[in-house]
């Protein structure tokens, strides 16, 4: 990539992340003032001074605003999981893909909008987006340790793993309220080291001796 292009790419993205901020702070400020139901996609682009069509091209529907760019997250999480050679360690990998793509949602970039989307989530029209959210980052990283260990993504190693892990990412976003990136991290870097010291892999897999067989190994995996 030549240094020319690269002022262009960056005023885009640049342009994205205005667009996006827009929106979310026009979905927002309707949603407080009206109500989630009472509020149309056709309100919230007038208020952001865009079309349907430019909404659209960030978000599926009005419940995913208040989630920012999280889809574009989602997949940059895929493809860094996919990317990775087959490790003996996969704790840390996954471990430091989620951090890195957390700490990077675009609702931490305005720590007041922030505090303002993540109040929304428990909202009766947003519960569900939000679960089906976790629902989906959960399922990337099953299929990661699926591929490390070399089973089925039903396997319930893979899935109880996923489940816990995930726990700690939504702890640091749903707890932070305020605090921005550094906060989320820290709070995700805190629950992960709890898991490598106090939990370490969980095995559900086979007989009672052969759990405790790979206690240790576990162990050693989350070092």
């Amino acid at each position: 990539m030549s240094d020319a292009r690269t002022p262009r790419q960056s005023r885009r993205e640049q342009n994205k992340a205005r667009t996006r901020h827009a929106l979310m702070r026009a979905s927002v400020e309707l949603f407080e003032d009206q109500g989630f139901e009472d509020t149309t996609v056709e309100q919230i682009v007038q208020r952001a001074n865009c079309s349907p069509r430019t909404f659209y091209r960030y978000f599926r529907a009005k419940e995913d605003v208040l989630f920012g760019d999280q889809a574009e997250r989602l997949e940059l999480l895929r493809q860094a999981l996919a990317a990775t050679e087959q490790s003996e360690k996969p704790f840390q990998v996954a471990r430091s893909a989620l951090i890195d793509q957390v700490v990077g949602f675009s609702v931490l970039e305005d720590p007041e909008l922030e505090a303002r989307c993540i109040e929304l989530w428990s909202l009766p029209g947003v519960r569900g987006r939000w679960a089906e959210i976790v629902f989906d980052w959960e399922q990337v990283v099953t299929e990661y340790l699926a591929r490390e260990w070399k089973c089925t993504p039903h396997a319930p190693d893979c899935r109880i793993n996923a489940m816990i892990w995930l726990s700690i990412i939504r702890m640091a976003l749903v707890g932070v309220q305020t605090g921005g990136r550094d906060r989320v991290r820290a709070i995700a870097e805190k629950g992960f080291n709890f898991i490598a010291e106090e939990i370490g892999l969980v095995h559900l897999s086979g007989s009672e001796v052969q759990r405790r067989a790979t206690e240790a190994h576990s162990r050693r995996a989350c070092s």
